[in-house]
């Protein structure tokens, strides 16, 4: 059994905070966090937390036709990187841009009930070169629409359901109680610890919607949606029909209150999506929520539910794998998928580093890749 992770990412026991043009004393007062793989200091990521939380005002509204053009195949603006050492090249030079692109933007104060990360624009280094595999296998992911509005229409499962690694997993998480506790839907990290992860959010989101060609109507749910932010932009932008869950009951409250373009936010952990229409999905999204799960969870979910409600043709996205879990779960390597988790021909299965699909991700991870699973015709 498995439940349903918080749409955020742990980093707090292996991601370490730098500041790219301010000594480590200085952050509290720039409100700029930098975050590097840095095991060894370790201690300074839980002896050190910045009180100041900065939000990334655009400059362009999101999802005009001046934005839509930042998400754009890396040939046009950036090298291609031909190896994992070439991309962290290009990704650490991309970064240091971002920096600036951070620094440059207005810092405004949290605005009670409203979406944050909408007022971030697609940072210009954001890319979505993927394998020509992919691209060919997701570009009829959208546009398909077959009894969508009895998908919108279901009804939520009880939320008083536990499975059995509910209350364990509740305990190594707290932290994202109290940050929904804390009025963390307000900002535009949402779930996440640190501000410095906003670029990649509305980065990937972004480029997963165009590559899977979302168009008006499409449905598409977001497992372990957090406060709803990214949904909300893309459901907004493309005129999704979008469903979110998530495991926080704050979240769940916070984005049915205040997240109008997304049609409805369960409160579940996931382990039971019997209460979704087989074949009824276009697209079914997940960024740093997966990886909570042990690995055979994981592999359970994918094959068992998500394979599922996917209609033939659809895909999933999972970002942020290969990456640790809460509670130190091991990371899941990508060799995994294919050789163990999915048989000859039941799924199109497919990994992609994310500093070379994106140009970036949300702690500048070497290892980090999104999973991509594509339910056959």
């Amino acid at each position: 059994m498995y439940w349903l992770s918080f749409g955020i990412a742990l980093v707090g026991a292996f991601l370490v905070p730098r500041t790219i043009s301010a000594p480590l004393q200085d952050v509290e007062d720039t409100g700029v966090i930098q975050v590097f793989i840095d095991p060894a200091a370790a201690a300074l990521q839980r002896q050190y937390e910045t009180e100041s939380d900065p939000i990334i005002s655009a400059k362009e509204p999101v999802g005009t036709e001046a934005s839509r053009p930042l998400v754009r195949r890396v040939a046009e603006s950036v090298p291609q990187a031909s190896n994992l050492v070439e991309a962290s090249s290009v990704a650490e030079s991309a970064s240091l841009q971002r920096s600036e692109y951070e620094m440059q933007t207005d810092s405004v104060a949290a605005v009670e009930g409203t979406n944050g990360l909408a007022r971030v624009s697609v940072p210009k280094e954001c890319i979505g070169h993927f394998d020509p595999m992919l691209v060919s296998q997701a570009k009829d992911v959208g546009g398909t629409h077959t009894d969508t509005a009895s998908t919108v229409d279901m009804a939520c499962p009880p939320t008083d359901f536990k499975t059995e690694l509910f209350e364990s997993q509740v305990l190594l998480n707290t932290e994202y109680f109290h940050r929904a506790k804390g009025g963390h839907c307000n900002v535009a990290k949402g779930m996440w610890k640190d501000a410095s992860v906003v670029p990649a959010l509305r980065c990937k989101y972004e480029a997963v919607a165009n590559l899977f060609k979302l168009s008006a109507n499409d449905v598409v749910l977001d497992w372990g949606a957090g406060c709803g932010h990214a949904l909300d932009i893309i459901a907004k932008e493309y005129s999704l029909l979008a469903l979110g869950l998530d495991l926080v009951d704050e979240n769940v409250e916070w984005a049915t209150d205040n997240m109008k373009h997304i049609k409805k936010t369960c409160l579940t952990d996931g382990s039971d999506l019997s209460f979704i229409k087989a074949d009824s999905l276009d697209a079914f999204l997940s960024n740093g929520a997966v990886h909570h799960l042990p690995q055979a969870s994981q592999c359970q979910l994918m094959k068992s539910h998500v394979l599922r409600v996917l209609r033939p043709g659809g895909c999933a996205w999972f970002g942020w794998q290969g990456v640790e879990g809460s509670g130190s779960e091991p990371a899941v390597n990508e060799d995994f998928w294919r050789s163990e988790c999915f048989s000859l021909g039941e799924a199109s299965v497919f990994t992609e580093n994310e500093l070379r699909a994106f140009g970036m991700n949300e702690f500048k991870s070497s290892n980090a890749y999104s999973l991509f699973v594509c339910k056959p015709n």
